[in-house]
């Protein structure tokens, strides 16, 4: 089975990153792949979505995709809250568009049963010695630096103070119910979120405290067990803009999100796309990165 994966188009960044969603399209019709499987933040509004769903209403192929956090932005009033975007909006505009959205079920074939989530973050990826107080993590501002999903999310009915540890444990809560879906060994069980769970993807040597403050917002280590307690064999994840591969005993973990095109090493989609779009052959529990990506 070709699996086809990435992260992090941000269509609504820039035109280039519209082109290469595009140019996505064009390569899966040049070589239809099995699955094709897109990890978080592809437009921050619905109307993103619709458009950016629609012109791959025609393939025939699987297509799973799930949130990143941009996607659960919420940063006009005609827009519905993070909660409401998340459960029922996206879900909706899956449906229209032949697309299957991950959070609401996983998605079982005969060889393989894909599990996904966005997860969310707790400072747990920080350094165990930091000068960040609680406050300057749970308000998202450190004096003249701020993280956006304090100001563009709306999660009603949950304190600031307490609203990530408790968005921690909603997605670990939902995302356990699903893998606990998944029972048939012969399955390859694969699982794709947009936040991570490694300290091993963040680099804090060298860098200054002010720019590793954004790294309390890079995921979360409260996920980590889930890889031993079920025989997860890849691992898709996004959020960070850089390519990775961690090896966890049988578990690959592949990050390889598009990014804004101000972190592109070439302006071109196309062979941008080349570098960032991950084709993996899934065969008898292997995982095999046929491009190298």
């Amino acid at each position: 089975m070709l699996l086809y994966a990435t992260s992090d188009v941000h269509i609504d960044s820039h035109e280039l990153n519209w082109q290469l969603w595009q140019e996505i399209g064009r390569v899966c019709e040049k070589s239809p792949p099995d699955v094709l499987l897109i990890a978080g933040d592809l437009a921050e509004s619905l109307d993103g979505w619709s458009r950016a769903l629609q012109i791959f209403s025609h393939f025939s192929f699987q297509k799973l995709i799930l949130p990143g956090n941009h996607d659960l932005w919420s940063r006009t009033e005609s827009e519905p809250d993070s909660f409401s975007k998340y459960e029922k909006d996206l879900p909706e505009i899956c449906n229209q568009h032949g697309w299957h959205y991950l959070p609401k079920n996983p998605w079982i074939h005969r060889e393989i049963a894909v599990v996904g989530s966005c997860c969310w973050y707790d400072y747990s990826l920080l350094p165990g010695v930091h000068p960040f107080s609680h406050e300057e993590l749970s308000q998202k501002r450190r004096g003249p630096v701020k993280w956006m999903d304090g100001f563009a999310c709306s999660w009603p009915g949950i304190s600031q103070e307490r609203l990530d540890e408790t968005l921690v444990e909603y997605f670990r809560g939902q995302l356990l119910q699903d893998l606990g879906m998944v029972s048939d060994p012969s399955k390859t069980l694969i699982l794709a979120t947009h936040f991570p769970f490694y300290q091993e993807f963040l680099r804090y040597e060298g860098i200054s405290w002010d720019r590793a403050y954004f790294g309390a917002f890079m995921g979360s280590s409260s996920y980590r067990d889930i890889l031993s307690s079920f025989p997860i064999k890849l691992h898709i994840c996004g959020h960070l803009h850089r390519r990775e591969f961690l090896k966890m005993d049988d578990c690959s973990v592949y990050l390889s999100p598009v990014g804004t095109v101000r972190e592109w090493t070439v302006k071109d989609p196309a062979a941008h796309l080349q570098r960032v779009l991950l084709k993996l052959e899934v065969q008898n529990q292997k995982i095999e990165c046929t491009n190298g990506a």
